[in-house]
């Protein structure tokens, strides 16, 4: 699976009261990561849950990055939820519980004391509105030619990759040719899932349009990797703040300043609102 790592952060909220160590029986979950099950045309299982967000008797007991033995409060069980977190556009401090997908529910019986693997595994919310889905099998969705460079387009692999290959002087910008109307404006989460590589750094964005009115934004940019990683782009803000009819997703590069070929690798692109 891939994911990214992060350094640790621990999370109490104001107002939770956390039992006294000298009264209280811990048992603790041992989880080294989460997963991700989707179902028919809601795309790959690639995921970057990358943090716990544990709640026991309806109450926050703290948020905990992954790998970690989390201890919980055993009063001859242990039950509680966890909902799965994830950094807002691949930025360490901005910890996030993501929206889409549902909370994951456990009801144990361990020794006090007693050391429990735990893999959490979660599906997305029926609510999910998927608009785009795009894995490069065989054909993409960012079709439009946004740079007016024709030649420099995404290519797909063999493996089933979307390849943006660049030589030194050149860019791309690539958007999609399909235009997203009925975008939520109210607040309702907008995200954007991508599994990315390279030794180029990805910018990613919008396209607004309104009538004859377009405006484009690079909203993100991520940052060159050696290995897959994914990433969850929060549009919401965005998109409330243009107020656009409709909008594109729009992909770019910029190798102008370098003198060797750069090559991005791109999957599992997902546009996601309620």
């Amino acid at each position: 699976m891939r994911k990214i790592l992060f350094f640790f952060i621990l999370i109490c909220f104001a107002g939770c009261d956390i039992p006294s160590t000298d009264t209280a029986v811990f048992s603790f979950l041992e989880i080294d990561h989460m997963e991700l099950m989707p179902t028919e045309n809601q795309g790959a299982n690639t995921s970057a849950f990358t943090d716990v967000w544990m709640f026991q008797d309806g109450r926050s007991s703290g948020v905990y990055e992954l790998p970690r033995k989390i201890p919980v409060v055993n009063n001859g069980s242990v039950s509680g939820s966890i909902q799965a977190g994830i950094r807002d556009n691949g930025i360490n401090s901005s910890p996030r519980i993501y929206p889409f997908v549902d909370t994951y529910n456990f009801n144990l019986t361990p020794d006090e004391g007693e050391v429990i693997p735990l893999l959490p595994i979660f599906k997305y919310l029926e609510t999910t509105n998927f608009r785009l889905v795009d894995d490069f099998n065989g054909a993409h969705q960012f079709g439009f030619d946004e740079d007016g460079v024709d030649s420099i387009r995404i290519e797909i692999t063999d493996e089933g990759e979307g390849l943006i290959k660049l030589q030194p002087g050149e860019l791309i910008q690539e958007a999609t040719a399909l235009v997203f109307n009925e975008i939520p404006q109210d607040g309702s989460p907008v995200y954007l899932e991508i599994d990315y590589k390279g030794n180029l750094d990805l910018d990613l964005g919008l396209i607004g349009i309104t009538g004859e009115s377009v405006f484009k934004d690079y909203f993100v940019s991520l940052r060159s990797e050696n290995t897959w990683k994914k990433a969850y782009i929060n549009f919401t803000d965005l998109i409330i703040a243009s107020g656009f009819d409709g909008y594109q997703i729009v992909i770019g590069a910029d190798n102008s300043i370098n003198t060797t070929e750069a090559k991005i690798y791109i999957d599992n692109i997902k546009l996601l609102h309620f």
